[in-house]
C-alpha cells in the first residue's frame, strides 16, 4: 500500500540549465538532470546495453514476405481464423497502449541512458503495431473501414479482454493523472507484466500454426521478431526495477510492500489466464488442429509468471506451476532459449543490410536438437 504522504514527482523540463550532466549525480527518476542527452559517460550501463541490443535487432516489417500466407490463411477453418484474428487484434491493442504509455514514463526518467533505451523501445512498439496492420491488410485482407473498425474494436465486444485491458489502462492513466513515487512504481511493474507475460501468451498460439499446420511462415517470422523485441523490453524494465530498489532500498517501504508487487504480477497473469480460457471456449479450440489446449496454456502462463517474478527478486507466484516449460515444443519454434527465457541470437544474427528471411533461417528443429 502507499503511505499517506505520496511524494510527487515532477515532469522533466525540456532543458534544465541548472541541472547536472555528471553520471555520478544521476538518478533513474527525481534527479537534477539538464535533460541534455549525454551518454559519453553513463551510470546505468544496462540502459546502453539495451539500446545497443535493440538497435542491432532493427528490422523492417515490409521486408517480410506475406504472399504465401494470403493463400494459407484461406485454408484455415472458421475456428482457427477466429483465434488468429482475436489474438492479432489483442496484440495490436497491447502495443498501441504501450506506445501511448511509454512517452509518459520517459517524461519522468532523469537518466539519459535509460531515456535513450526507452525511446527506441517506443519506436519498436509503433513498429509492432504497424506490423500487425500489415498482416490485417495483406493476410486477412480487411480493407473496408467498417470491417477494420469491427476488427480493432474486438475488445469492446469481449468483456474478458476489456477487463484485462483495463488492468493496464487504469494503472497507466493513474500515473499520468497523478504522478508520484507510488503510481510511478506501479506503472513500471505493470509495464513489465505486459512485456514479459501477456505478449508471450498470445505469441505461442501463433507458433502453433507452424508447429501443427506447417503454414503462415511470414506471419510467424514477424511474430518471432516482435517477440524478440518484447523480450528485450521485459529485460530492460526488470533492470530498471532492480536498480531502483538497489538504489533506494526504502522505496518499497515508503510506497509499496513487496507483497503488493507480487499481487500486481499475479493480477496481470490471472487476467491473461481468464482471457485465454474464454478465447479457447468461445472459438471451440477442439475443432482446430492446434496442439495448444487450455490446461497447458494456463500452466505456461504460470510458468512464465514465476520466471518473471524471480527476475525482479520476488517470490514465485504459482508454487504448483510446472518447473519446466509445458509448451517446450512451441519454444523451439520461437527460437527461445528454454533455460533463460531469452531468444537465441543465432536465430537472428543477420543485420538489416543483409537479412533474408526463409523458413530454414528462422525455424529449424534439427538445430535445436543438436544444441541439446
Amino acid at each position: 500500500m502507499s503511505n499517506n504522504t505520496e511524494k510527487k514527482i515532477l515532469r522533466n523540463e525540456i532543458f534544465n540549465p541548472e541541472g547536472s550532466d555528471s553520471a555520478k549525480d544521476r538518478k533513474i527518476f527525481g534527479g537534477n538532470s539538464s535533460n541534455f542527452l549525454n551518454v559519453a559517460d553513463v551510470k546505468y550501463q544496462f540502459g546502453i546495453d539495451a539500446y545497443n541490443k535493440m538497435m542491432q535487432n532493427f528490422w523492417i516489417p515490409e521486408k517480410i514476405s506475406l504472399g504465401a500466407d494470403i493463400v494459407q490463411y484461406l485454408e484455415l477453418n472458421a475456428y482457427e481464423k477466429e483465434i488468429f484474428n482475436d489474438l492479432l487484434s489483442s496484440l495490436t491493442w497491447l502495443d498501441s497502449a504501450q506506445m501511448n504509455n511509454l512517452p509518459n514514463l520517459i517524461d519522468f526518467i532523469t537518466a539519459p541512458e535509460i531515456k535513450l533505451a526507452l525511446s527506441v523501445q517506443n519506436f519498436q512498439e509503433a513498429l509492432h503495431a504497424k506490423s500487425y496492420n500489415n498482416i490485417v491488410h495483406s493476410v486477412i485482407r480487411l480493407t473496408d473501414s467498417k470491417d477494420l473498425t469491427y476488427f480493432y474494436r474486438n475488445w469492446s465486444r469481449n468483456k474478458f479482454l476489456e477487463k484485462r485491458n483495463n488492468f493496464f489502462l487504469t494503472t497507466f492513466q493513474e500515473f499520468q493523472d497523478n504522478p508520484n513515487e507510488f503510481t510511478f512504481i506501479k506503472a513500471l511493474v505493470t509495464t513489465y507484466v505486459m512485456e514479459g507475460i501477456n505478449f508471450t501468451a498470445a505469441f505461442r498460439h501463433f507458433y502453433d500454426f507452424v508447429y501443427s499446420k506447417n503454414m503462415l511462415f511470414g506471419t510467424i517470422d514477424t511474430i518471432k521478431l516482435i517477440h524478440r523485441d518484447e523480450d528485450s523490453h521485459a529485460s530492460l524494465f526488470a533492470d530498471i526495477i532492480n536498480e531502483l530498489i538497489k538504489e533506494d532500498s526504502k522505496i518499497l517501504q515508503k510506497n509499496l510492500k513487496t507483497s503488493m508487487l507480487e499481487e500486481i504480477i499475479k493480477e496481470g497473469a490471472e487476467l491473461e489466464k481468464e482471457y485465454i480460457s474464454i478465447l479457447h471456449k468461445e472459438h471451440d479450440l477442439s475443432k482446430t488442429q492446434l496442439t495448444i489446449n487450455t490446461i497447458n496454456a494456463i500452466q505456461a502462463i504460470e510458468y512464465i509468471t514465476n520466471v518473471r517474478a524471480k527476475k525482479i527478486g520476488l517470490n514465485i507466484i504459482y508454487p504448483n506451476a510446472p518447473e519446466t516449460d509445458p509448451q517446450e515444443h512451441l519454444v523451439k519454434v520461437s527460437g527461445l532459449d528454454a533455460k533463460t527465457g531469452g531468444l537465441k541470437e543465432s536465430f537472428f544474427e543477420n543485420t538489416v543490410t543483409n537479412y533474408k528471411f526463409t523458413t530454414q533461417d528462422l525455424i529449424s528443429f534439427d538445430d535445436e536438437e543438436e544444441e541439446k
